[in-house]
């Protein structure tokens, strides 16, 4: 599920509890991994929202389809009402997008809310499944028609579930949305090739084009409506693509070879995904940055490796292939490169499928029993990266018109001024000027230049840095 800059103030707030509990980390004993149930031989989690609630799908013996479950910190496993097919998320409220069989061949997409479970209907047809999910509660997704077509819908609370309709043709699927409710996809066209769409309450659907080719889809969606994706070239090659309403869609290149793709985008417009590199033999992570182009994130030993989420901390996860075969989940960030995440006690080989805000990385990893295990990997952050965690958060508050511009920077260049100090070990001025910042969040909250909620968990976690490596 995307995430976004909805709801920083309560993202801030959560955050505060996972810096209480982090110590100085680099490397991979820092990495935490707790085994939540088992997911039999072909499970698989799914989701996981910023309060470490997770949602995946596994298959119990006598049961037909797939069976969704909920984890809480607090509750644990939780298996869903129903069976149906294995698309299921989760939102920050806690709430759970799903689908179940209502029927012979025919299955119908859910909400579930504190233990009410929601039809969402269909678009005439009988058959409905839901592949987004947003901080609003709105579900976005594909359904048949009574003319036995296959459309995007948009389901809102409140009202019925919206046709999106398609670019001419007779099939379109939505795959990924914001939290503003413009939805991203791919449909058919009067000419039978299949492009990327972008709809919006406004707009309607609208084909943002091809690299030259005759086809694209689009993956995914930030809160700034900048769309990611893949297309045909003139060439005949596959490439990822950055589309924005500014300079329209954008062939973000390779690493050298023919090919490439992506599949995430976070609020900082960063991409992650894969590409071949020259010769075309070997298939590599990418980050790619507005500044910095596409950089090559590596291997775990193999020829293999790829991308599938980054959050807005710049972490990314994904599956990395070791020499001897096996696939490992891994993370990567600046600080430390790609780290493999491993797997629970016995098993060979693991995947990630998400990351949240706060560093957690659902996936599963197989047991010494050949049977998968739902896996959530913590990854600690250092002091110097909890600063700089706070620097983008501030930054996605400054973008929301929350912080004042001159009051931002000011915060900012504090951070970062600590956070370079304790890159180079000197804790003594970073700790001054982490005092400054508390003392310039405690002088704006009196005006309310900051509100009081804010500069409060503000404090807290500069308070949590501090109390690693301040005397």
């Amino acid at each position: 599920m995307k995430r976004t800059t909805f709801g920083k103030l309560a993202l801030l707030s959560a955050a505060v509890a996972l810096l209480l509990m982090a110590v100085p980390v680099s490397s991979q004993d820092d990495i935490t991994i707790t085994n939540l149930g088992s997911l039999g031989s072909y499970g698989r989690t799914a989701d996981v929202n910023n309060h470490g609630q997770v949602v995946g799908w596994h298959e119990p013996p006598g049961v037909v389809g797939a069976v969704h479950f909920l984890w809480t910190p607090e509750n644990g496993w939780l298996d869903l009402p129903g069976s149906g097919l294995s698309y299921v998320y989760v939102n920050d409220l806690g709430h759970v997008a799903a689908n179940e069989y209502v029927g012979a061949g025919s299955v119908m997409p859910t909400l579930w809310e504190n233990g009410q479970v929601t039809p969402l209907g269909h678009l005439g047809g009988e058959f409905a499944v839901p592949r987004a999910f947003n901080e609003v509660g709105q579900v976005a997704g594909d359904s048949t028609t009574v003319q036995g077509e296959c459309h995007a819908f948009l389901w809102t609370p409140g009202a019925a579930m919206q046709d999106l309709g398609t670019l001419g043709g007779t099939q379109s699927k939505a795959v990924a949305m914001n939290n503003s409710g413009w939805v991203v996809g791919d449909s058919r066209t009067a000419g039978a090739n299949n492009h990327a769409f972008l709809w919006t309450p406004s707009g309607g659907m609208r084909d943002l084009g091809t690299l030259g080719g005759s086809y694209s889809r689009a993956y995914d969606i930030n809160g700034l409506g900048q769309v990611i994706g893949g297309s045909s070239t003139a060439a005949g090659t596959d490439h990822a693509f950055l589309w924005t309403a500014k300079g329209g869609m954008t062939d973000l290149g390779t690493l050298g070879g023919s090919y490439s793709a992506a599949y995430d985008i976070n609020e900082a417009g960063q991409v992650v995904g894969w590409s071949s590199i020259p010769g075309d033999a070997e298939r590599h992570a990418f980050l790619w940055t507005p500044d910095g182009g596409m950089r090559d994130l590596g291997t775990l030993g193999s020829t293999r490796s790829r991308a599938t989420r980054v959050n807005n901390n710049g972490q990314v996860v994904g599956t990395g292939w070791l020499a001897t075969g096996e696939s490992r989940a891994f993370v990567w960030t600046p600080f430390t490169g790609m780290l493999d995440l491993g797997t629970l006690p016995g098993g060979q080989r693991s995947d990630a499928v998400d990351i949240n805000e706060h560093g957690q990385v659902v996936g599963w990893s197989d047991t010494s029993t050949g049977e998968r295990g739902a896996v959530l990997w913590t990854i600690l952050l250092t002091p110097a990266e909890q600063a700089r965690s706070m620097i983008g958060t501030i930054s996605a508050l400054a973008d929301d018109g929350v912080l004042k511009a001159g009051t931002a920077n000011g915060l900012t260049q504090k951070l970062d001024n600590a956070a370079s100090n304790l890159d180079e070990g000197k804790t003594r001025p970073a700790c001054g000027q982490l005092r400054a910042f508390v003392n310039q969040v405690e002088a704006a909250m009196k005006p309310g230049s900051i509100p009081a909620d804010l500069g409060a968990d503000l404090i807290d976690s500069a308070s949590a840095i501090m109390a690693q490596v301040c005397e």
